[in-house]
């Protein structure tokens, strides 16, 4: 235990913290003494990637427009949905 934080946790964070950093030049890494010593385990790092998609809903619910274009495209119809065909 670290100031009162669980060595799991610890373990998870700079789990975190390296995949964060991947690819990153080495100088700009921190060095583990350093993140010990500045409690960096405690900073919030991203999750661990679940293999899907990070899609999230937007407010409104309303269709919006492509904002450079401003195409809409219609509703697709009945119609449309008979002529298509399976891939």
């Amino acid at each position: 235990m670290l100031a009162g934080t669980a060595a799991a946790d610890i373990t998870e964070a700079a789990t975190a913290y390296a995949r964060e950093v991947a690819g990153e030049e080495f100088r700009f890494i921190k060095q583990s003494d350093n993140w010990l010593r500045d409690k960096r385990y405690l900073d919030k790092h991203a999750p661990r990637p679940s293999g899907k998609p990070n899609l999230r809903a937007l407010p409104g619910g309303a269709y919006r427009p492509h904002p450079a274009t401003g195409a809409a495209a219609p509703a697709p119809t009945a119609e449309d949905y008979e002529k298509a065909t399976p891939f």
